[in-house]
Protein backbone atom coordinates (compact mmCIF):
# COMPACT_ATOMS: atom_id res chain seq x y z
CA UNK A 1 0.00 0.00 0.00
CA UNK A 2 1.03 3.60 -0.41
CA UNK A 3 2.49 5.30 2.63
CA UNK A 4 -0.37 7.78 2.80
CA UNK A 5 -2.73 4.93 3.64
CA UNK A 6 -0.71 3.79 6.68
CA UNK A 7 -2.69 4.41 9.88
CA UNK A 8 0.15 6.11 11.74
CA UNK A 9 1.05 8.45 8.90
CA UNK A 10 -0.17 12.02 9.33
CA UNK A 11 -2.03 13.04 6.12
CA UNK A 12 0.00 15.39 3.98
CA UNK A 13 -2.77 17.98 3.83
CA UNK A 14 -2.67 18.38 7.63
CA UNK A 15 0.98 19.52 7.75
CA UNK A 16 1.09 23.28 8.13
CA UNK A 17 4.21 25.45 7.97
CA UNK A 18 4.00 28.50 10.20
CA UNK A 19 5.65 31.64 8.89
CA UNK A 20 7.98 32.70 11.70
CA UNK A 21 7.95 36.30 10.47
CA UNK A 22 4.30 36.75 11.55
CA UNK A 23 3.89 38.49 14.93
CA UNK A 24 2.25 36.39 17.64
CA UNK A 25 -1.09 37.50 19.01
CA UNK A 26 -0.85 40.18 21.65
CA UNK A 27 2.72 41.14 20.67
CA UNK A 28 3.81 43.90 18.40
CA UNK A 29 6.17 42.90 15.64
CA UNK A 30 9.70 44.25 16.02
CA UNK A 31 10.63 46.74 13.32
CA UNK A 32 13.98 47.92 12.06
CA UNK A 33 14.86 50.95 9.96
CA UNK A 34 14.42 50.30 6.26
CA UNK A 35 18.04 51.33 5.60
CA UNK A 36 19.42 48.56 7.84
CA UNK A 37 19.26 45.12 6.14
CA UNK A 38 18.06 42.16 8.19
CA UNK A 39 20.86 39.76 9.17
CA UNK A 40 19.24 36.86 7.34
CA UNK A 41 18.87 38.92 4.16
CA UNK A 42 22.56 39.95 4.29
CA UNK A 43 23.66 36.34 4.72
CA UNK A 44 21.48 35.23 1.82
CA UNK A 45 22.75 38.01 -0.45
CA UNK A 46 26.37 37.19 0.35
CA UNK A 47 25.72 33.52 -0.24
CA UNK A 48 24.12 34.20 -3.63
CA UNK A 49 27.01 36.46 -4.67
CA UNK A 50 29.65 33.97 -3.54
CA UNK A 51 27.84 31.15 -5.30
CA UNK A 52 27.61 33.11 -8.51
CA UNK A 53 31.24 34.26 -8.28
CA UNK A 54 32.50 30.69 -7.74
CA UNK A 55 30.57 29.43 -10.73
CA UNK A 56 31.65 32.27 -12.99
CA UNK A 57 35.30 31.66 -12.10
CA UNK A 58 34.96 28.27 -13.72
CA UNK A 59 33.93 29.75 -17.08
CA UNK A 60 36.87 30.20 -19.40
CA UNK A 61 34.85 31.16 -22.43
CA UNK A 62 31.86 33.41 -23.16
CA UNK A 63 29.77 30.35 -23.99
CA UNK A 64 30.55 28.72 -20.66
CA UNK A 65 29.81 31.98 -18.84
CA UNK A 66 26.40 32.12 -20.50
CA UNK A 67 25.65 28.56 -19.39
CA UNK A 68 26.74 29.34 -15.83
CA UNK A 69 24.48 32.40 -15.79
CA UNK A 70 21.51 30.26 -16.74
CA UNK A 71 22.38 27.80 -13.95
CA UNK A 72 22.37 30.64 -11.39
CA UNK A 73 19.01 31.91 -12.67
CA UNK A 74 17.52 28.43 -12.43
CA UNK A 75 18.77 28.03 -8.87
CA UNK A 76 17.27 31.35 -7.84
CA UNK A 77 13.98 30.49 -9.53
CA UNK A 78 13.80 27.11 -7.79
CA UNK A 79 14.62 28.72 -4.45
CA UNK A 80 11.80 31.22 -4.94
CA UNK A 81 9.35 28.42 -5.79
CA UNK A 82 10.33 26.43 -2.69
CA UNK A 83 9.74 29.47 -0.51
CA UNK A 84 6.29 30.12 -1.93
CA UNK A 85 5.36 26.43 -1.56
CA UNK A 86 6.53 26.24 2.05
CA UNK A 87 4.11 29.00 3.02
CA UNK A 88 1.09 27.13 1.66
CA UNK A 89 -0.49 24.43 3.86
CA UNK A 90 -1.82 22.78 0.68
CA UNK A 91 1.45 22.67 -1.21
CA UNK A 92 2.13 19.41 -3.03
CA UNK A 93 -1.36 18.19 -2.09
CA UNK A 94 -3.45 16.49 -4.74
CA UNK A 95 -6.82 18.14 -5.51
CA UNK A 96 -8.68 14.99 -4.52
CA UNK A 97 -7.20 15.19 -1.01
CA UNK A 98 -8.35 18.75 -0.27
CA UNK A 99 -10.96 19.24 2.44
CA UNK A 100 -11.38 21.95 5.04
CA UNK A 101 -9.17 20.66 7.84
CA UNK A 102 -11.06 17.54 8.85
CA UNK A 103 -8.96 14.85 10.48
CA UNK A 104 -11.40 12.03 9.68
CA UNK A 105 -12.07 12.86 6.02
CA UNK A 106 -9.37 10.58 4.61
CA UNK A 107 -10.95 7.60 6.39
CA UNK A 108 -14.38 8.52 5.02
CA UNK A 109 -13.09 8.56 1.45
CA UNK A 110 -11.27 5.26 1.94
CA UNK A 111 -14.38 3.58 3.27
CA UNK A 112 -16.58 5.00 0.53
CA UNK A 113 -14.22 3.25 -1.90
CA UNK A 114 -14.69 -0.02 -0.02
CA UNK A 115 -18.48 0.31 -0.13
CA UNK A 116 -18.30 1.15 -3.84
CA UNK A 117 -16.25 -2.01 -4.44
CA UNK A 118 -18.91 -3.98 -2.54
CA UNK A 119 -21.51 -2.60 -4.96
CA UNK A 120 -23.02 -0.06 -2.55
CA UNK A 121 -24.00 3.56 -3.03
CA UNK A 122 -22.60 5.82 -0.30
CA UNK A 123 -22.93 9.41 0.91
CA UNK A 124 -20.49 11.23 3.17
CA UNK A 125 -21.53 13.41 6.14
CA UNK A 126 -25.29 12.91 6.13
CA UNK A 127 -26.93 15.23 8.65
CA UNK A 128 -29.28 13.86 11.28
CA UNK A 129 -31.66 16.62 12.33
CA UNK A 130 -35.11 17.26 13.75
CA UNK A 131 -37.78 19.94 13.76
CA UNK A 132 -38.27 22.20 16.75
CA UNK A 133 -39.39 25.69 17.68
CA UNK A 134 -37.66 28.64 16.06
CA UNK A 135 -36.70 30.32 19.34
CA UNK A 136 -35.01 27.14 20.53
CA UNK A 137 -33.32 26.16 17.29
CA UNK A 138 -32.12 29.56 16.10
CA UNK A 139 -33.27 28.86 12.54
CA UNK A 140 -36.33 30.22 10.79
CA UNK A 141 -37.33 26.72 9.70
CA UNK A 142 -36.89 25.37 13.23
CA UNK A 143 -34.40 22.67 12.18
CA UNK A 144 -31.93 21.47 14.80
CA UNK A 145 -28.88 19.47 13.72
CA UNK A 146 -28.41 16.54 16.10
CA UNK A 147 -25.39 14.71 14.68
CA UNK A 148 -24.23 13.26 11.39
CA UNK A 149 -23.41 9.92 9.81
CA UNK A 150 -19.83 9.88 8.54
CA UNK A 151 -20.59 7.47 5.70
CA UNK A 152 -24.08 6.16 4.92
CA UNK A 153 -24.11 3.22 2.54
CA UNK A 154 -27.20 1.86 0.80
CA UNK A 155 -27.68 -1.40 -1.02
CA UNK A 156 -30.90 -2.85 -2.47
CA UNK A 157 -32.16 -6.42 -2.85
CA UNK A 158 -34.03 -7.71 -5.88
CA UNK A 159 -37.31 -6.74 -4.19
CA UNK A 160 -35.87 -3.23 -3.57
CA UNK A 161 -35.55 -3.80 0.17
CA UNK A 162 -32.88 -1.40 1.39
CA UNK A 163 -29.87 -2.38 3.48
CA UNK A 164 -28.38 0.56 5.38
CA UNK A 165 -24.72 0.68 6.37
CA UNK A 166 -23.73 3.17 9.07
CA UNK A 167 -20.01 3.96 9.22
CA UNK A 168 -18.29 5.94 11.98
CA UNK A 169 -14.76 7.15 11.17
CA UNK A 170 -12.36 8.45 13.81
CA UNK A 171 -8.70 9.21 13.09
CA UNK A 172 -7.74 10.72 16.45
CA UNK A 173 -6.13 9.24 19.53
CA UNK A 174 -8.56 10.52 22.17
CA UNK A 175 -11.53 8.35 21.22
CA UNK A 176 -13.53 5.93 23.34
CA UNK A 177 -14.16 2.81 21.22
CA UNK A 178 -16.77 1.55 23.68
CA UNK A 179 -18.64 4.85 23.55
CA UNK A 180 -18.55 4.89 19.75
CA UNK A 181 -20.00 1.35 19.57
CA UNK A 182 -23.11 2.39 21.50
CA UNK A 183 -23.35 5.63 19.50
CA UNK A 184 -23.28 3.67 16.21
CA UNK A 185 -25.93 1.29 17.55
CA UNK A 186 -28.18 4.25 18.24
CA UNK A 187 -27.80 5.52 14.66
CA UNK A 188 -28.47 2.04 13.33
CA UNK A 189 -31.75 1.98 15.23
CA UNK A 190 -32.56 5.45 13.90
CA UNK A 191 -32.14 4.56 10.20
CA UNK A 192 -33.49 1.01 10.56
CA UNK A 193 -32.47 -2.28 8.94
CA UNK A 194 -28.79 -1.43 9.29
CA UNK A 195 -25.39 -2.84 10.06
CA UNK A 196 -22.48 -0.77 11.33
CA UNK A 197 -18.77 -0.23 10.90
CA UNK A 198 -16.51 1.46 13.43
CA UNK A 199 -13.32 2.63 11.68
CA UNK A 200 -10.35 3.76 13.76
CA UNK A 201 -7.33 5.17 11.94
CA UNK A 202 -4.85 5.31 14.83
CA UNK A 203 -6.60 3.95 17.90
CA UNK A 204 -6.12 0.25 18.64
CA UNK A 205 -9.49 -1.38 19.37
CA UNK A 206 -9.41 -3.53 22.53
CA UNK A 207 -10.18 -7.20 21.93
CA UNK A 208 -12.80 -7.33 24.70
CA UNK A 209 -15.08 -5.06 22.65
CA UNK A 210 -15.32 -7.39 19.68
CA UNK A 211 -17.92 -9.70 21.18
CA UNK A 212 -20.16 -6.77 22.11
CA UNK A 213 -19.74 -5.19 18.68
CA UNK A 214 -20.57 -8.49 16.98
CA UNK A 215 -23.74 -8.77 19.07
CA UNK A 216 -24.74 -5.31 17.81
CA UNK A 217 -23.94 -6.26 14.18
CA UNK A 218 -21.04 -3.80 14.10
CA UNK A 219 -17.73 -4.58 12.39
CA UNK A 220 -14.59 -3.17 14.02
CA UNK A 221 -11.90 -1.76 11.74
CA UNK A 222 -8.62 -0.46 13.10
CA UNK A 223 -5.75 0.61 10.84
CA UNK A 224 -4.50 -2.92 10.10
CA UNK A 225 -7.97 -4.36 9.42
CA UNK A 226 -8.78 -1.44 7.14
CA UNK A 227 -5.66 -2.02 5.05
CA UNK A 228 -6.50 -5.72 4.69
CA UNK A 229 -10.06 -4.86 3.62
CA UNK A 230 -8.72 -2.42 1.04
CA UNK A 231 -6.45 -5.10 -0.39
CA UNK A 232 -9.32 -7.59 -0.49
CA UNK A 233 -11.37 -5.24 -2.66
CA UNK A 234 -8.41 -3.87 -4.66
CA UNK A 235 -9.12 -0.25 -3.77
CA UNK A 236 -6.04 1.00 -5.65
CA UNK A 237 -7.94 0.68 -8.93
CA UNK A 238 -10.10 3.64 -7.84
CA UNK A 239 -7.22 6.06 -7.19
CA UNK A 240 -7.98 8.16 -10.29
CA UNK A 241 -11.79 7.92 -10.10
CA UNK A 242 -13.33 11.32 -9.39
CA UNK A 243 -16.26 9.75 -7.51
CA UNK A 244 -13.85 9.79 -4.55
CA UNK A 245 -12.49 13.30 -5.12
CA UNK A 246 -12.38 15.03 -1.74
CA UNK A 247 -12.16 18.33 -3.61
CA UNK A 248 -15.40 17.76 -5.55
CA UNK A 249 -17.25 16.33 -2.54
CA UNK A 250 -16.24 19.39 -0.55
CA UNK A 251 -17.39 21.70 -3.36
CA UNK A 252 -20.77 19.98 -3.45
CA UNK A 253 -21.16 20.34 0.31
CA UNK A 254 -20.19 24.03 0.21
CA UNK A 255 -22.55 25.17 -2.57
CA UNK A 256 -24.08 28.47 -1.50
CA UNK A 257 -26.65 30.14 -3.73
CA UNK A 258 -29.46 32.23 -2.26
CA UNK A 259 -31.67 31.60 -5.28
CA UNK A 260 -31.77 27.87 -4.52
CA UNK A 261 -31.31 27.95 -0.73
CA UNK A 262 -34.51 25.96 -0.22
CA UNK A 263 -33.15 23.19 -2.47
CA UNK A 264 -29.84 23.15 -0.59
CA UNK A 265 -31.57 22.94 2.79
CA UNK A 266 -33.89 20.22 1.57
CA UNK A 267 -31.11 17.90 0.40
CA UNK A 268 -29.06 18.63 3.53
CA UNK A 269 -31.75 18.41 6.22
CA UNK A 270 -35.42 18.10 5.29
CA UNK A 271 -35.16 15.05 3.05
CA UNK A 272 -33.64 13.00 5.88
CA UNK A 273 -36.32 14.18 8.33
CA UNK A 274 -39.34 13.63 6.06
CA UNK A 275 -41.39 10.44 6.10
CA UNK A 276 -40.67 8.18 3.13
CA UNK A 277 -44.14 8.54 1.61
CA UNK A 278 -43.82 12.35 1.45
CA UNK A 279 -40.39 12.50 -0.22
CA UNK A 280 -41.65 11.81 -3.77
CA UNK A 281 -44.18 14.66 -3.47
CA UNK A 282 -41.65 17.00 -1.91
CA UNK A 283 -38.80 16.53 -4.39
CA UNK A 284 -41.16 17.12 -7.32
CA UNK A 285 -42.78 20.09 -5.60
CA UNK A 286 -39.56 21.84 -4.63
CA UNK A 287 -37.99 21.40 -8.07
CA UNK A 288 -41.20 22.65 -9.72
CA UNK A 289 -41.22 25.79 -7.58
CA UNK A 290 -37.60 26.56 -8.54
CA UNK A 291 -37.81 25.62 -12.22
CA UNK A 292 -37.54 29.24 -13.38
CA UNK A 293 -34.47 29.85 -11.18
CA UNK A 294 -32.47 26.82 -12.28
CA UNK A 295 -30.04 27.32 -15.15
CA UNK A 296 -28.61 24.62 -17.35
CA UNK A 297 -25.45 26.73 -17.65
CA UNK A 298 -24.81 26.76 -13.89
CA UNK A 299 -22.67 23.82 -12.72
CA UNK A 300 -23.84 24.12 -9.12
CA UNK A 301 -27.46 23.98 -10.25
CA UNK A 302 -26.72 20.88 -12.30
CA UNK A 303 -25.07 19.14 -9.35
CA UNK A 304 -27.87 19.96 -6.91
CA UNK A 305 -30.62 18.87 -9.31
CA UNK A 306 -28.98 15.54 -10.15
CA UNK A 307 -28.28 14.95 -6.45
CA UNK A 308 -31.97 15.55 -5.68
CA UNK A 309 -32.86 13.10 -8.45
CA UNK A 310 -30.64 10.60 -6.63
CA UNK A 311 -32.58 11.22 -3.41
CA UNK A 312 -35.84 10.87 -5.37
CA UNK A 313 -34.56 7.50 -6.63
CA UNK A 314 -34.03 6.23 -3.06
CA UNK A 315 -37.66 7.10 -2.25
CA UNK A 316 -38.78 5.54 -5.54
CA UNK A 317 -37.06 2.26 -4.62
CA UNK A 318 -38.88 2.26 -1.28
CA UNK A 319 -42.17 2.72 -3.17
CA UNK A 320 -41.26 -0.21 -5.43
CA UNK A 321 -40.43 -2.34 -2.40
CA UNK A 322 -43.82 -1.53 -0.86
CA UNK A 323 -45.57 -2.51 -4.10
CA UNK A 324 -43.64 -5.79 -4.43
CA UNK A 325 -44.43 -6.76 -0.83
CA UNK A 326 -48.10 -5.76 -0.81
CA UNK A 327 -49.87 -5.20 -4.14
CA UNK A 328 -47.61 -6.28 -7.00
CA UNK A 329 -50.72 -7.41 -8.95
CA UNK A 330 -52.19 -3.88 -8.70
CA UNK A 331 -49.40 -1.34 -9.03
CA UNK A 332 -51.78 1.64 -9.21
CA UNK A 333 -53.37 0.79 -5.88
CA UNK A 334 -49.99 0.07 -4.34
CA UNK A 335 -48.71 3.48 -5.45
CA UNK A 336 -51.76 5.23 -3.94
CA UNK A 337 -51.44 3.34 -0.66
CA UNK A 338 -47.76 4.30 -0.38
CA UNK A 339 -48.34 7.98 -1.20
CA UNK A 340 -51.04 8.22 1.48
CA UNK A 341 -49.17 6.07 4.00
CA UNK A 342 -51.79 3.31 4.12
CA UNK A 343 -55.41 2.45 3.40
CA UNK A 344 -56.83 4.36 6.39
CA UNK A 345 -55.37 7.71 5.35
CA UNK A 346 -56.30 7.13 1.70
CA UNK A 347 -59.90 6.31 2.63
CA UNK A 348 -60.21 9.46 4.77
CA UNK A 349 -58.84 11.68 2.00
CA UNK A 350 -61.12 10.13 -0.65
CA UNK A 351 -64.17 10.58 1.61
CA UNK A 352 -63.44 14.25 2.28
CA UNK A 353 -62.69 14.91 -1.40
CA UNK A 354 -65.97 13.34 -2.51
CA UNK A 355 -67.87 15.40 0.06
CA UNK A 356 -66.33 18.64 -1.18
CA UNK A 357 -67.06 17.61 -4.76
CA UNK A 358 -70.78 17.19 -4.02
CA UNK A 359 -71.00 20.56 -2.26
CA UNK A 360 -69.11 22.50 -4.93
CA UNK A 361 -70.93 20.81 -7.79
CA UNK A 362 -74.21 22.32 -6.61
CA UNK A 363 -72.89 25.62 -5.26
CA UNK A 364 -69.99 26.73 -7.48
CA UNK A 365 -70.70 28.24 -10.87
CA UNK A 366 -67.13 27.52 -11.98
CA UNK A 367 -67.17 23.90 -10.82
CA UNK A 368 -65.67 22.77 -14.14
CA UNK A 369 -62.57 24.89 -13.51
CA UNK A 370 -61.93 23.68 -9.96
CA UNK A 371 -62.87 20.02 -10.43
CA UNK A 372 -59.33 19.05 -11.41
CA UNK A 373 -58.03 20.26 -8.06
CA UNK A 374 -60.29 17.83 -6.20
CA UNK A 375 -58.62 14.72 -7.58
CA UNK A 376 -57.01 12.75 -4.76
CA UNK A 377 -54.37 11.48 -7.18
CA UNK A 378 -51.41 13.82 -7.77
CA UNK A 379 -50.95 15.22 -11.28
CA UNK A 380 -47.85 13.06 -11.77
CA UNK A 381 -49.61 9.86 -10.65
CA UNK A 382 -50.00 8.11 -14.02
CA UNK A 383 -46.38 8.85 -14.98
CA UNK A 384 -45.21 7.58 -11.58
CA UNK A 385 -47.11 4.32 -12.03
CA UNK A 386 -45.49 3.79 -15.44
CA UNK A 387 -42.07 4.52 -13.95
CA UNK A 388 -42.66 1.98 -11.17
CA UNK A 389 -43.65 -0.68 -13.71
CA UNK A 390 -40.45 0.01 -15.66
CA UNK A 391 -38.23 -0.20 -12.57
CA UNK A 392 -39.89 -3.28 -11.07
CA UNK A 393 -39.46 -5.19 -14.33
CA UNK A 394 -35.69 -4.67 -14.17
CA UNK A 395 -34.62 -5.15 -10.53
CA UNK A 396 -31.04 -6.29 -11.23
CA UNK A 397 -30.26 -3.39 -13.57
CA UNK A 398 -32.11 -0.83 -11.41
CA UNK A 399 -30.08 -1.44 -8.26
CA UNK A 400 -27.03 0.34 -9.71
CA UNK A 401 -28.85 3.52 -10.79
CA UNK A 402 -27.67 5.42 -7.70
CA UNK A 403 -24.01 4.67 -8.41
CA UNK A 404 -24.50 5.83 -12.00
CA UNK A 405 -25.93 9.11 -10.70
CA UNK A 406 -22.96 9.48 -8.33
CA UNK A 407 -20.53 8.88 -11.19
CA UNK A 408 -22.36 11.37 -13.41
CA UNK A 409 -22.03 14.10 -10.77
CA UNK A 410 -18.37 13.68 -9.88
CA UNK A 411 -16.91 12.30 -13.12
CA UNK A 412 -18.92 14.34 -15.62
CA UNK A 413 -20.62 17.45 -14.24
CA UNK A 414 -17.76 18.69 -12.05
CA UNK A 415 -14.62 18.09 -14.18
CA UNK A 416 -13.59 20.44 -16.98
CA UNK A 417 -14.53 19.61 -20.56
CA UNK A 418 -11.30 17.75 -21.33
CA UNK A 419 -11.41 15.77 -18.07
CA UNK A 420 -15.05 14.67 -18.22
CA UNK A 421 -15.70 10.94 -18.29
CA UNK A 422 -18.84 9.34 -19.64
CA UNK A 423 -20.55 6.53 -17.75
CA UNK A 424 -19.10 4.14 -20.29
CA UNK A 425 -15.58 5.30 -19.43
CA UNK A 426 -16.18 5.16 -15.67
CA UNK A 427 -17.64 1.65 -15.53
CA UNK A 428 -15.71 0.16 -18.46
CA UNK A 429 -16.51 -3.51 -19.03
CA UNK A 430 -19.13 -3.40 -16.24
CA UNK A 431 -21.12 -0.65 -17.97
CA UNK A 432 -24.77 -1.61 -18.44
CA UNK A 433 -26.81 0.23 -21.08
CA UNK A 434 -30.09 -0.80 -19.46
CA UNK A 435 -29.05 0.73 -16.13
CA UNK A 436 -28.11 3.98 -17.90
CA UNK A 437 -31.46 3.99 -19.73
CA UNK A 438 -33.37 3.42 -16.47
CA UNK A 439 -31.46 6.29 -14.88
CA UNK A 440 -32.57 8.62 -17.66
CA UNK A 441 -36.13 7.30 -17.44
CA UNK A 442 -36.14 8.80 -13.95
CA UNK A 443 -34.50 12.00 -15.21
CA UNK A 444 -37.12 12.29 -17.98
CA UNK A 445 -39.90 11.79 -15.41
CA UNK A 446 -38.49 14.65 -13.31
CA UNK A 447 -38.05 16.90 -16.36
CA UNK A 448 -41.64 16.33 -17.49
CA UNK A 449 -43.30 16.82 -14.10
CA UNK A 450 -41.24 19.75 -12.82
CA UNK A 451 -40.65 21.71 -16.07
CA UNK A 452 -36.97 22.24 -15.22
CA UNK A 453 -34.46 23.09 -17.95
CA UNK A 454 -33.54 19.84 -19.74
CA UNK A 455 -29.99 21.15 -20.19
CA UNK A 456 -29.45 20.75 -16.44
CA UNK A 457 -28.77 17.05 -17.01
CA UNK A 458 -26.85 16.76 -20.34
CA UNK A 459 -27.80 13.24 -21.41
CA UNK A 460 -25.53 12.96 -24.44
CA UNK A 461 -22.48 14.17 -22.53
CA UNK A 462 -23.08 11.86 -19.55
CA UNK A 463 -23.63 8.86 -21.83
CA UNK A 464 -20.73 9.81 -24.10
CA UNK A 465 -22.93 10.02 -27.21
CA UNK A 466 -22.14 13.63 -28.18
CA UNK A 467 -20.85 14.23 -31.70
Amino acid sequence: MNEKNEPNKVPEQLEFVVDSTEPSEGKQAETKPASVPQEEEVRKAVGDVDSKRNLESLASTDLEAEKVGKIVENRQSQSSQRKSQSKSPRANTKPEDLHPGELDFELKLRFKKILWAMGHYARIDVKVASYGEYLEMGRRDGIAELTDIDVWGLNFHDDFQVNNIVVDCKNGEKVSPAGRIFWIKGLMEYVGNARGYMVMGKKVIPTHLRETANRFNISLMDGKNLIVLERMYDIDRFKDLEVFSGNYISQSDKISDKSIKELLDYRKYNYWIDEDHTKLHNVIGILSSHASKLSGQNKNHQVVVLDLIGLFTIALFKLCNFIVRTTVSDIKMGTLLFLYNGAYNLDKYVTVTELFEKILKNAASNYGDIQKFLDYKPVFFDDLVELCITIIRRPNESKDILRYIDAAIYCNLYPTKLQKKSLKEVFGAQYNEITAKLMFDIVDFINKNTKIDKRLIPKSVILGNQG
